[in-house]
């Protein structure tokens, strides 16, 4: 029994021995390699048992690495974008040609602007010279938009106070252009209504031929008088109605 107790202790031991010593081999084959700056390699082994701690410089220098591109900069942000403002374009403005009409003298300021109205007119007329007759049903008012300004001066005389009025017009080739412009627009509609006109009358005429010969037919000549009365009277009631349209 002594013996075998101590066979198994001696074997215990050795068990210990050789574990311990397989650790301190793995210890030492552990080790740390750190690149200083001066491109030295220090090398460090720790020992757990015995607690030392071996350096060792090796003078191999490390290969410099090349040094990283310089970045692209980057581009600026663009500004960050409010509510727009808005912009009112203005239409190009036509200069003024201002032309003044003169009245006579006048005992009243009334009569003395109709008198210069009349001269305006006058002017606008040989203005417009050949392109817009003075018989144009809407001359008046084209007149009334050249208005710019009316001046009134009372003048005293021996017998009385008179008034002298004076009127301002706008007489630029812009607005000469516009007002033959319309008048040319207007004597197109003119002559498209009467056209349609022509042919509504035509249309009609042809209707109540074909409307007296169906009907005349049908009736076997016994109405024939009073047929032709009521397609001449519808002839009639058209022509009428076209003249009034057309006058």
């Amino acid at each position: 029994m002594k013996r075998l107790a101590l066979i198994i202790v001696l074997g215990v031991v050795a068990v210990q021995w050789i574990h311990h010593s397989e650790r301190r081999a793995h210890v030492r084959s552990q080790n740390t390699v750190v690149i200083t700056p001066n491109n030295s390699r220090v090398e460090f082994s720790n020992e757990v048992d015995s607690r030392i701690v071996r350096v060792q410089f090796s003078a191999d220098p490390v290969a410099p690495q090349p040094p990283e591109p310089p970045r692209a900069p980057e581009p600026p942000k663009p500004p960050r974008r409010g509510k727009k403002a808005s912009r009112s374009v203005l239409a190009p403005v036509a200069p003024v040609v201002s032309h003044e009409a003169v009245g006579r003298l006048s005992a009243t300021e009334d009569r003395a602007k109709a008198d210069a109205l009349r001269q305006l007119k006058e002017d606008v007329t040989k203005w417009l010279d050949r392109d817009v007759p003075s018989a144009w049903a809407n001359l008046d008012s084209e007149v009334g938009k050249l208005l710019v300004e009316t001046r009134v001066v009372p003048l005293e005389r021996d017998y009385a106070t008179v008034y002298k009025a004076t009127i301002e017009a706008n007489f630029s080739s812009e607005r000469r252009a516009a007002i033959i412009a319309r008048y040319q627009h207007e004597i197109v509609m003119t002559r498209l209504f009467k056209l349609g006109s022509g042919v509504g009358f035509t249309l009609v005429c042809l209707a109540s031929l074909a409307g007296y010969i169906k009907a005349d037919e049908a009736t076997k000549g016994y109405y024939t008088k009073r047929l032709r009365v009521v397609s001449a009277a519808g002839v009639g009631a058209a022509g009428v109605a076209l003249y009034h349209a057309l006058v």
